[in-house]
């Protein structure tokens, strides 16, 4: 008995060795399933290795695995460990085989309850003697055997006595000597563990810290490699102004080695440097400890400008170079194509904006745009054209935003314009698309445009002047001689008596061909190439004689004729067509009145004009016919010929004046304005 009893505690002892070593061993997350697979084959060791004992009953140490398993392991541990030491004992089979497995399971949670309440008190840290230790240990192993007897008694009652003896004296025995043993060898593990722990992390801390020291050597070498051969300068000053420290673009700077600048004074190896912008702020970062940037233009190279920027420090001051020559020379470049741009924008003769694409606000806008429009640079910058109202057709002006947007630029585009006074103008513009942080805009160049419409107006309009002219030369007399035999022939039918009671019809037909040879007459003034002779005389004369015509054409029309001459120079004129000129006007005036109307003639000094007007009372004239007056052939009468306005105009053309025209529903007026010549300017004091 004895000999098995020391062949099992030695095995056991062995055996939680390896189970020490094995917790110490794994990891954490795995270890409770291998303890328990481990305590489950201990447990079946145990058992298979039994101590026999009087009366052929037995006794082993499941009691003390399975509390080993809970008490190392935990309840993970002692349900896997109880699991397998169950399986065997239920496959050995045999009497006590109730009591065994109730034993089994009971210990496995006397064991988890045991070290739960073990590692609960264990953070007290409580120094115990190793006497007390081990009379707890013996009374833990008494009450375990007291607990084992207690299953016994209920399960096989008859072996009690039997074995009461030896489980109350070894079990105690034996938990008390695996138990200690347990705890030193854990401890002597844990001690071996942490010492070989300590000196891993020493190992690996030196490892780390020599890693570090190599990397900081390299990268400090790295630094003063960079530095070194750094396209900059870089140099360093002590507090006595000498060279501690320079990089290779430091000596092409200062135009001297390292060997010569190290350990000198920096004003005294160069001298050129004292009183300049460098001496100064170098002494001002010095005293006031902070760092400075400033721009500085070299004193040892010429055209060279440098950024420079100093740094305190206790030792000194470190100086930083950047070469930035290229930068300055764009800037200046810039700064010149600026005032260049700003030169050409603002003082050229064309007008000129600068505006947003999206709602027109204008950013800026020259001299002749203002000129031009009337409006001040306040009145128009920060403001859009619709707030100004200053496109006649918006709808237009959306559109040519879009199509700049698409193409970029836009070229040859016509508008009409308000400017300040509410005159409308006609211009020509040209615009080119840029984006203005983001935003997209465009610098437009605009032509006013209106006196060259004008012009063109006027000009197509001589144009078909000259055409009917040359109409006029080329068939009016072929016309007239025919026309004359002719009305010859029916003067001499009128006369004879058997055609008397045709005569009604004969003067019809002369009439009709006066009429047309009136027409012809139109014609061929006209078609007159030759230069008007004009000669110097008062136009009050002229209509002098012309009255009494004009106003026998009114009293027969039931309507009035009033002339107001006024005091004028005398003028360079044709008698006969300025005679034409105004009947032509007049009777137009008379025929566009109802009764009681009157013609209202008058002239008067303009300026160094001499305007005669011609008022009526009538309608009159559409808007839409207007720009048509003085076309050939065009008339709003019945029975007009559409020459007499062209007629007019071309004598006002040979007189080398101009014809305007004021309409309204209360009626018309022509104003006829004739140039004063020199010689009346000087003789009436016109002249300084």
């Amino acid at each position: 008995m004895y000999y098995n009893f020391l062949i099992n505690v030695i095995v056991v002892l062995f055996l939680c060795s390896i189970v020490i070593w094995i917790d110490l061993s794994l990891n954490k997350k795995y270890s409770h399933y291998i303890l328990g697979v481990m305590f489950g084959l201990i447990t079946i060791f145990v058992i298979y290795g039994r101590i026999p004992i009087s009366g052929g009953s037995y006794c082993d140490f499941r009691l003390i695995t399975m509390t080993m398993a809970g008490f190392i392991g935990g309840p993970v541990t002692a349900v896997i460990a109880a699991i397998i030491s169950v399986l065997y004992r239920y496959t050995v089979g045999g009497n006590g085989l109730m009591g065994g497995t109730i034993s089994i399971i009971v210990f496995a949670c006397f064991g988890s309850i045991l070290g739960r309440y073990s590692r609960k008190n264990q953070n007290s840290k409580q120094v115990i003697s190793w006497f007390i230790k081990v009379l707890s240990w013996f009374s833990v192993g008494l009450g375990m055997a007291l607990i084992l007897i207690f299953i016994i008694s209920f399960t096989s009652p008859s072996n009690i006595r039997i074995v009461t003896a030896p489980y109350l004296i070894i079990t105690p025995l034996a938990t008390t000597i695996i138990f200690n043993y347990y705890f030193w060898s854990y401890n002597y593990f844990c001690n071996i563990a942490e010492l070989k722990r300590m000196q891993t992390e020493r190992i690996e801390q030196l490892t780390k810290q020599l890693k570090l020291e190599e990397d900081l050597s390299q990268s400090n070498q790295l630094i003063a490699d960079i530095i070194k051969n750094m396209p900059d300068g870089f140099y360093v000053l002590d507090n006595q102004w000498r060279f501690t420290f320079l990089n290779k673009r430091a000596e092409e700077l200062l135009l001297k080695t390292r060997e010569d600048l190290l350990g000198e004074v920096l004003w005294g190896v160069i001298p050129q440097l004292q009183g300049s912008l460098l001496e100064l702020n170098y002494h001002k970062v010095k005293g006031d400890r902070v760092p400075i940037t400033f721009e500085y233009l070299s004193t040892l190279q010429k055209c060279t400008w440098y950024q420079v920027t100093a740094y305190p420090s206790e030792f000194g001051i470190s100086v930083y170079y950047t070469d930035i020559t290229s930068r300055k020379i764009a800037e200046e470049t810039l700064r010149q194509s600026e005032e260049k741009f700003s030169k050409a924008f603002h003082g050229g003769p064309i007008m000129m904006t600068l505006a947003t694409v999206e709602d027109g606000k204008f950013i800026d806008v020259n001299e002749a745009l203002c000129s031009s429009t009337g409006y001040s640079r306040e009145e128009l910058i920060g403001h859009t054209t619709k707030e100004l109202n200053f496109f006649v057709e918006m709808d237009k002006r959306q559109e040519s935003g879009k199509l700049l947007l698409e193409l970029g630029k836009v070229a040859n585009s016509e508008f009409d314009y308000r400017i300040k006074s509410g005159e409308i103008r006609h211009g020509l513009s040209w615009s080119q698309l840029f984006y203005l942080d983001g935003q997209p805009c465009h610098i437009t160049g605009l032509i006013d445009v209106t006196e060259q419409k004008r012009i063109e107006a006027e000009m197509a309009k001589i144009d078909r002047l000259n055409l009917v002219g040359q109409m006029a030369a080329g068939i009016g007399h072929e016309i007239r001689n025919p026309m004359t035999t002719v009305r010859g022939y029916l003067q001499l039918l009128c006369e004879k008596p058997d055609c008397a009671a045709r005569k009604p019809t004969f003067e019809l037909m002369i009439s009709e061909l006066d009429r047309a040879n009136s027409i012809i007459t139109e014609f061929l003034s006209l078609a007159q190439t030759k230069q008007t002779v004009l000669k110097s005389q008062n136009l009050n004369d002229i209509l002098n004689v012309i009255y009494p015509l004009l106003e026998a054409d009114a009293f027969t029309q039931n309507k009035q004729l009033l002339l107001l001459p006024g005091e004028i120079p005398d003028l360079k004129l044709s008698g006969k067509e300025i005679i034409q000129l105004v009947l032509n006007l007049s009777r137009n005036g008379l025929e566009a009145m109802k009764e009681s109307g009157t013609v209202t003639i008058k002239n008067y000094v303009e300026g160094d004009k001499v305007v005669l007007s011609i008022e009526d009372e009538g309608c009159g004239i559409p808007l839409e016919n207007l720009n048509k007056l003085g076309t050939p052939f065009f008339t709003t009468k019945d029975t007009g010929t559409g020459l007499g306005l062209a007629t007019c105009f071309k004598i006002a053309d040979s007189h080398d004046a101009k014809i305007h025209i004021d309409s309204s529903p209360r009626g018309t007026t022509f104003f006829i304005l004739f140039p004063i010549p020199v010689a009346a300017k000087e003789q009436n004091g016109m002249i300084a």
